[in-house]
């Protein structure tokens, strides 16, 4: 059978409106940040403890296996977190992720560093040891995250009118089309 007993409905794409674009989240003040970033870092130290502890103790894996486990977990978690609930900004996720690696990677790295040399030098009080180095890192981490990324963008870059490809960005990021 030919194709010309067949119709096709017609249809338009239309560009998606303003409503699709992420609306602007009001600045959360430095002090609930600070709130929830306490918050945030009891819970991280828990969740970092709790599996290291099952791991090293119960299935005798070794020390730096665990705490490698024990910190990706503890990170997954929490870019969530960040984003979501303690550094809220009206920058796309999209915008705040490579800053968000980059800044990861390296407190990471000096995370786990302080960690296995403070448990082969106190491996007896390895709860005190992963306490003090995730508030020690808590610290860094925070200015980093409040000022670099996931910065508030000015008064001035709010009112300002969005670019086309702005706005494209920002739409595509919001649906998620890549």
């Amino acid at each position: 059978m030919g194709e010309e007993g067949i119709t096709y409905p017609s249809f338009t794409m239309q560009a998606p409106t303003e409503s699709v674009l992420r609306e602007p989240v009001p600045k959360q003040p430095l002090a609930w940040r600070l709130l929830w970033f306490v918050i945030g870092g009891v819970m991280s130290t828990a969740l970092n403890a709790g599996p290291f502890k099952l791991m090293r103790d119960y299935a005798h894996w070794p020390t730096p296996v665990c705490y490698a486990l024990s910190l990706l977990l503890v990170t997954t978690v929490f870019a969530i977190w960040n984003y979501y609930i303690n550094f809220r900004t009206d920058r796309s996720l999209r915008d705040c992720t490579g800053r968000y690696l980059m800044c990861v990677a390296l407190c990471s790295a000096i995370n786990y560093a302080l960690v296995l040399s403070g448990l082969k030098a106190w491996g007896h009080g390895w709860l005190v040891v992963i306490a003090t180095v995730q508030v020690g890192m808590g610290g860094v981490k925070f200015l980093l995250y409040h000022f670099w990324v996931y910065p508030h963008r000015s008064e001035s870059q709010r009112t300002a009118p969005i670019d086309e490809a702005e706005r494209v960005q920002n739409i595509t990021g919001t649906i998620g089309i890549k």
